[in-house]
């Protein structure tokens, strides 16, 4: 996946980069490393905001969201959904 990241991001291939970012983030997540994964998510939410990509920036904020309810930081978890 970090390879296709790289070629998504020379192509400017903006949405399937977002989504990349996104899968590998849900890797990390699912494995518990919610810190990794949110790493990711933000990283994919600044380029969906600078793009203007509605519908990626709604799936970025749920998966912020999910990934800070199970660190349990709900305050912050609310904030994002």
């Amino acid at each position: 996946l970090h390879s296709a990241l790289n070629g998504f991001q020379k192509l400017k291939m903006y949405k399937q980069y977002i989504h990349t970012q996104q899968l590998i983030g849900k890797v990390h997540e699912i494995q518990g490393n919610y810190d990794r994964a949110l790493q990711y998510y933000q990283e994919s939410r600044e380029i969906a905001e600078k793009q203007k990509f509605i519908a990626q920036l709604s799936f970025t904020y749920n998966n912020i969201g999910n990934a800070y309810f199970y660190k349990q930081e709900f305050k912050k978890a609310v904030e994002w959904q």
